[in-house]
């Protein structure tokens, strides 16, 4: 469950 929060946030800052 805490790695897909980890990659929701690398998902954020491969759209900025």
């Amino acid at each position: 469950k805490q790695n897909k929060k980890k990659n929701k946030g690398k998902s954020v800052l491969f759209l900025m």
